[in-house]
C-alpha cells in the first residue's frame, strides 16, 4: 500500500464482517436513503524514493530482491525471492487476470521494480530519513507501517515480520500498487478500490502460505470493531493517502471490505473487466457498464450499510460471521527476523 506521504502501507489490517448484501437495484435508492459522501475519484501523484546502496541481491531480472543492509542474510533474500516467485506473482496473475490485462495495458508487458529489505530500525529509519522525509512521517512508517513503496521500489522492513506468510500477503499487496502505478490505473481508480483490491490479493497470497496463523487472529478483531462502533464510530470511503496512517479505525480494512462486496456480487471477474475497460474509459462509466449502477450509488449504499445500527456492534451478526473467509495480519514491531 502507499501514502501520500510516501505511499507506505498500514500492514496492520482489519477485516469487516460481510453483512452487506449488494444487488444492482440499489439504484433505485435516492434521496434520503443514501449515506451521502464528497468524492472527487482523483490521486495525487507520490514523490519518487531514492535509490539505497545495496549489499547483496537474488530473484529475477525484473523482480529483484536487495539487501538494504549488512544483518539481511542470503537465506531473507532467497526465502523472499522464493515467496515472490512461487506465491506473489502467481497470485497477481490470478486474480488480476494478467495475460487479459496486458492486452488491455502493455505497458505491464514489462516491469521492473525493486524490493529492498532491511534488518533492523536504525538503517530503515536512516534510509527513511536520507529520503528526505519529515521526522514525523518517519516515525509514523517505522512504527505503524509494514514498509513504503514508490511504485518501482518496495522498501521492507522485515524485522516486523513474524513468519512468511505476512511477508507473502505484504509483497503481493504492494506489488498490487506496482501494477496500478505502471498501467496508469492509480491516477483513474479511487483510492478505496486500488487499495481494497491490494488488500483482497495480500490476503490470497497469505493463506496460500499459511492459512492457520492468520485466521486465529480474527476474534481480536471483532473487539476492535465493537468498539470503535460503540463509540460513535462513522465509517467513511472518502480518507485520502494521509488519513489512511492516522485514521481511527482501520481504513484499508474498510476498502477491502467494498472490495469484496464486489467480487461477492459478480466475482473477479466483474473486478477485471471493470479494470480493463479503464483503458478506454473513466472509473464513472467503467463501473456503470461492470455494475448496473453508478460509482457513487454503490459507494453510498454500502456506507448505508456500514453505519447501520446493527452493523459491527450487534453480537448476533458478527457471532454469524464466517471467519474462515477474511482473515487479519498482526505483527511485532522490533521482532528480529530469524526464519
Amino acid at each position: 500500500m502507499f501514502y501520500k506521504i510516501s505511499k507506505l502501507f498500514m500492514i496492520t489490517l482489519f477485516a469487516f464482517s460481510p453483512l452487506l448484501s449488494f444487488t444492482p437495484q440499489a439504484s433505485a435508492n435516492t434521496g434520503s436513503e443514501l449515506e451521502t459522501e464528497t468524492y472527487d475519484h482523483k490521486i495525487v501523484e507520490r514523490p519518487t524514493l531514492p535509490e539505497v546502496q545495496t549489499i547483496d541481491s537474488t530473484g529475477e531480472e525484473l523482480g529483484r530482491v536487495y539487501a538494504g543492509d549488512r544483518g539481511i542474510s542470503d537465506r531473507h533474500l532467497k526465502v523472499t525471492a522464493t515467496i515472490l516467485k512461487n506465491v506473489t506473482l502467481p497470485t497477481i496473475k490470478k486474480n488480476m487476470a494478467y495475460e487479459d490485462l496486458k492486452k488491455s495495458f502493455p505497458q505491464l508487458k514489462n516491469v521492473p521494480f525493486k524490493i529492498i529489505l532491511f534488518s533492523n530500525e536504525r538503517t530503515y529509519r536512516n534510509s527513511l530519513v536520507k529520503a528526505g522525509l519529515p521526522d514525523e512521517s518517519v516515525d509514523n512508517i517505522v512504527n505503524n507501517t509494514g514498509g513504503i513503496t514508490d511504485g518501482t521500489r518496495i522498501w521492507i522492513p522485515l524485522y516486523v515480520y513474524n513468519d512468511k506468510s505476512q511477508l507473502a500477503h505484504y509483497l503481493t499487496h504492494e506489488l498490487t500498487h506496482v501494477l496500478f502505478q505502471y498501467s496508469g490505473l492509480e491516477g483513474k481508480s479511487p483510492i478505496w478500490f486500488e487499495e481494497g483490491l491490494a488488500v483482497y490479493n495480500g490476503f490470497t497470497a497469505q493463506q496460500m502460505v499459511n492459512p492457520t496463523s492468520t485466521r486465529s487472529s480474527y476474534h481480536g478483531l471483532k473487539k476492535d470493531l465493537k468498539e470503535f462502533k460503540s463509540k460513535d464510530g462513522k465509517f467513511s470511503l472518502k480518507s485520502n493517502q494521509e488519513d489512511l496512517l492516522n485514521a481511527s479505525n482501520n481504513v484499508e480494512g474498510l476498502y477491502f471490505m467494498a472490495v469484496k462486496q464486489l467480487i461477492k456480487y459478480d466475482g473477479l471477474d466483474g473486478i477485471n473487466q471493470m479494470i480493463e475497460e479503464l483503458a478506454t474509459t473513466d472509473i464513472q462509466s467503467s463501473f456503470l457498464t461492470t455494475y448496473g449502477i453508478t460509482i457513487n450509488e454503490y459507494e453510498s449504499f454500502f456506507l448505508k450499510r456500514a453505519n447501520g445500527s446493527s452493523y459491527i456492534a450487534d453480537d448476533s451478526t458478527t457471532n454469524n460471521y464466517d471467519d474462515t473467509e477474511i482473515f487479519n495480519i498482526l505483527f511485532n514491531p522490533g521482532y528480529r527476523v530469524s526464519w
